[in-house]
């Protein structure tokens, strides 16, 4: 990592991780949970993002074994929107939609924004 990024996660109060259980992003996320503890930091979460569409199937419980810490925050499968393209062209946010505001995924990035906020 450049000496860029770990002065500027030295000065974050808190950092989020947007992984996949896609073994590339395991691999990389272990590496930085080790490099973590070496530098006795714990000020990060790790959002798991199941709801992508090529998921490869490890369970919640197998993420945490392979990176060594418990995954924070998942984004649930059934939050995948084959239809993300048009809120992007339209400019709209998806999580302010009013039939996905109410859905899991939508509650998951809520307790996510509060939990960062308190």
């Amino acid at each position: 990592m450049e000496q860029n990024n770990l002065i500027a996660l030295d000065f974050s109060d808190e950092i989020l991780y947007v992984i996949t259980n896609d073994l590339m992003d395991l691999k990389n996320m272990k590496s930085m949970v080790s490099i973590y503890k070496d530098m006795d930091k714990s000020n990060y979460k790790i959002i798991l993002n199941e709801a992508r569409l090529n998921n490869t199937d490890y369970s919640v419980s197998e993420v945490n074994n392979i990176i060594g810490k418990n995954v924070d925050y998942v984004i649930p499968k059934n939050f995948y929107n084959h239809k993300i393209e048009k809120f992007i062209y339209d400019g709209k946010i998806m999580t302010l939609d009013k039939s996905i505001s109410k859905s899991k995924g939508s509650n998951v990035f809520k307790k996510i924004i509060n939990d960062v906020l308190e």
